[in-house]
């Protein structure tokens, strides 16, 4: 009732009134989830690290116009990037690796960031993703670059999507909780603490 009568006196004012509310608890949120993070899932994590046993398993994988192709000891003529995955206790850390490998990119080293939130739009569509899509396969590995490439292997693999976009926008909030947009001409590269945005 009381909702009926302030949008009839106030219509603006009201609907201006609940997005800010929408907003401040999102955001208050999102403040909780990074602080928790930081000061005490991360703590416990890196405790929990120094007890578990190192890396006991490694695949790799040839990738070719978002399918895999081949994962013999020999390379390719063909490919678009190379996935190299190496399984720990907790996940399977997913190094993406463009070109020719060379031995010293095989390092599979996890980053201590992920985002809190990361959704595409593309066609009329807007889709949360995870760069972490089943909570097994981690793709915050140290250096590892999502491009346009990666990120329409991403949506054919894990989220079934057929008609890949040409064009899209990744709309990110961040480690700590910043927003930042990127579009199919720009690259993220994951840093151990950070990342980085690189024009293609």
């Amino acid at each position: 009732m009381l909702n009926n009568y302030f949008q009839m006196i106030a219509p603006d004012t009201y609907n201006r009134f609940w997005i800010n509310v929408m907003y401040y608890c999102v955001y208050t949120f999102s403040k909780v989830q990074y602080t928790t993070n930081k000061y005490i899932v991360g703590p416990i994590t890196s405790f929990l690290d120094q007890y578990s046993i190192s890396y006991n398993e490694t695949q790799i994988e040839f990738i070719l116009d978002n399918e895999v192709i081949i994962t013999p000891q020999d390379i390719p003529d063909l490919y678009d990037f190379i996935i190299y995955t190496m399984n720990n206790e907790r996940n399977k850390l997913k190094k993406l690796i463009y070109g020719i490998p060379i031995d010293d990119r095989f390092e599979c080293e996890e980053s201590n960031i992920k985002f809190i939130l990361v959704e595409i739009q593309f066609d009329n569509v807007t889709l949360k993703i995870d760069f972490n899509p089943n909570s097994v396969d981690n793709y915050y590995v140290v250096d590892n670059i999502f491009n346009a490439t990666f990120i329409r292997y991403l949506l054919a693999t894990y989220y079934a999507i057929d008609a890949l976009p040409d064009e899209y926008n990744l709309k990110i909030l961040d480690h700590s909780v910043n927003g930042i947009e990127v579009d199919e001409t720009k690259s993220i590269k994951i840093e151990k603490e950070g990342y980085s945005i690189i024009q293609n």
